[in-house]
């Protein structure tokens, strides 16, 4: 889902999930996760793997998925920002 790298006092955190880096609650948690996990750096960049950095989030999902989903998905959100 989620690589990284540290080049000297930058860290670089890499997206790979599904074709475009759709986000969707698993991988909002992955980010956070790698997010928290990075040691003491300089700067974190965030970039993807593939044609796009990322499509967004995941609104089949949101809209498939029952309210309780959608719930943790916005709250997982509000508390990685």
């Amino acid at each position: 889902m989620i690589t990284a790298e540290r080049h000297g006092n930058v860290s670089v955190l890499r997206m790979d999930y599904a074709k475009v880096n759709v986000i969707d609650l698993e991988f909002m948690t992955a980010i956070v996760e790698q997010f928290r996990a990075v040691p003491a750096t300089d700067a974190i960049v965030l970039t993807g793997n593939g044609r796009a950095f990322s499509a967004g989030v995941n609104l089949k999902r949101l809209m498939v998925d029952d309210l309780s989903y959608t719930s943790e998905f916005l709250d997982m959100l509000s508390g990685a920002i």
